[in-house]
């Protein structure tokens, strides 16, 4: 029987315990909840670690300016780290077999572009030109642009600056012979070929655009000179007479 003024208290509900004056009501078994797992690195920002299909562990992470930024185990071993440029470009961070770094970049055609370190700390870049053929961008000694192609048949063709800032290019021809273009001060092109007997010739334009080629003997005198010029009548005059200096 009831006692005046005491209140008797409700029964507990099976599976739980109910709020109790004083108490904090319990979880029932079962009904337990996993948080997800989301660490920060040192700069605060968040990063979430996953595998790949591989098995590899994959690290995601936002930078500075808040691009994503993924690196990954490649299956040597070698960290490899995928970012996206300015212009939203994926760009990957390897590093080769002696641990100098490795980028590939996207370029706007789509062409992989590939920048590396050589032993010198000298930037190289390798791509694949419209062609399909690959052409290694990279810089001299003295910080002068390097651009190594391969040509259609296969020969190295090199082109590179000169110490007043002109382009020069260097070819092997078929016979394997090296081939050297540039231009003179006055931008004419010029073209340096070593012959079968070894001696250098120069090919040279001239501002009419008429070939004039001059060889040099092995005392390294010029021998020849074949400028083409034309006659009062309107008739080619031909100077084919050796000349000494």
């Amino acid at each position: 029987a009831g006692v005046s003024g005491q209140t008797k208290p409700a029964a507990p509900k099976p599976g739980g315990v109910d709020n109790v004056s004083g108490h904090t009501k319990q979880p029932r078994p079962g009904a337990v909840t996993q948080p997800p797992t989301v660490a920060t690195n040192q700069a605060g920002n968040p990063v979430t670690v996953a595998t790949d299909q591989a098995g590899n562990p994959v690290t995601v992470a936002t930078d500075q300016a808040g691009n994503p930024v993924t690196v990954a185990t490649d299956q040597a071993g070698n960290p490899v780290t995928v970012a996206t440029d300015q212009a939203g470009n994926p760009v990957t961070v390897a590093t080769d077999q002696a641990g100098n770094p490795i980028t590939m970049v996207t370029d706007k055609a789509g062409n992989p572009v590939t920048i590396a370190i050589d032993k010198s700390g000298n930037p190289v870049t390798v791509a694949t030109n419209q062609a399909g053929n690959p052409a290694t961008v990279a810089t001299d000694q003295a910080g002068n642009l390097i651009t190594m192609v391969t040509g259609q048949a296969g020969n190295p063709v090199t082109v590179a600056a000169d110490q007043a800032d002109n382009p020069v290019t260097v070819v092997t021809s078929q016979a394997g012979n090296p081939v050297t273009v540039a231009t003179d001060q006055a931008g004419n092109p010029v073209t340096v070929v070593t012959s079968q007997a070894g001696n250098p010739v120069t090919v040279v334009t001239n501002q009419a655009g008429n070939p004039v080629t001059v060889a040099t003997n092995q005392a390294g005198n010029p021998v020849s000179s074949a400028p083409v010029t034309t006659g009062a009548s309107g008739g080619k005059i031909n100077y084919n007479n050796a000349f000494h200096i």
